[in-house]
């Protein structure tokens, strides 16, 4: 794997999750969706960004983690590919993994939704589950 590749470490709840930098467009400070009717119910709506419409989903949600209130650290993550932002409790750091802190060999049982996890960091002895914004976008 090239070890020159940044993820972008967030929270949600009390687990780390990350995305590759080049899949992140941009970070910003929360702005409350205007809802949409008849919308999935990890759908907060839609916001505008200098003219731009953006669908907002809330990741925690689609993640099946049960929703939690907004608040100073809320951040929304806009993708790369789509005009999508995903909500997200926290954006804590950018790391840039050696190779020996990369796990791309997954053995998660079944019943865990690792559909969506491309690998796992292990750095300082935490876990950070990288995910596969593709496949995310693709499902909403």
């Amino acid at each position: 794997m090239d070890n020159t590749k940044q993820i972008v470490v967030i929270n949600l709840g009390e687990v780390q999750y990350g995305f590759p930098i080049e899949e992140v467009n941009e970070i910003i400070k929360y702005i409350p969706p205007t809802k949409v009717p008849n919308a999935p119910s990890y759908s907060e709506g839609v916001i505008s960004i200098r003219g731009k419409v953006h669908s907002v989903i809330d990741l925690g949600t689609f993640l099946g983690m049960e929703k939690k209130q907004t608040d100073k650290n809320t951040k929304i993550i806009i993708a790369s590919e789509q005009s999508v932002g995903l909500i997200v409790d926290d954006v804590s750091k950018i790391v840039k993994p050696k190779d020996e802190e990369i796990d791309t060999n997954i053995n998660l049982p079944t019943f865990f939704n690792n559909y969506y996890i491309s690998y796992v960091l292990k750095i300082d002895g935490s876990l950070i589950f990288v995910l596969d914004m593709s496949s995310i976008l693709s499902t909403k």
